[in-house]
């Protein structure tokens, strides 16, 4: 939107965590953004604690955090996606 640049629900299955698609992906999506030539001034993404060793890696640095409150979560869909 304008010259902001937003990921949302980017997630990896388990079985295919650490094998570099997650990085791939993001990374190729900048690149993109950079190649339009448009100046990009804000870049915003959503992560949960799992994702943000590969944001961190790639420069990225915590703005903010926020709690997020679900309804039946069980305990297997909150390890999913590494909270709880």
């Amino acid at each position: 939107v304008g010259s902001s640049l937003g990921f949302f629900d980017m997630m990896t299955p388990s079985r295919h965590r650490r094998r570099g698609g997650a990085r791939a992906v993001l990374t190729q999506a900048l690149a993109d953004a950079a190649a339009d030539g448009e100046r990009v001034d804000t870049i915003v993404f959503w992560s949960t604690p799992l994702g943000r060793p590969l944001y961190e890696a790639l420069g990225f640095a915590v703005a903010d955090t926020l709690d997020i409150w679900t309804l039946g979560a069980s305990p297997e869909d909150m390890a999913a996606v590494g909270a709880g």
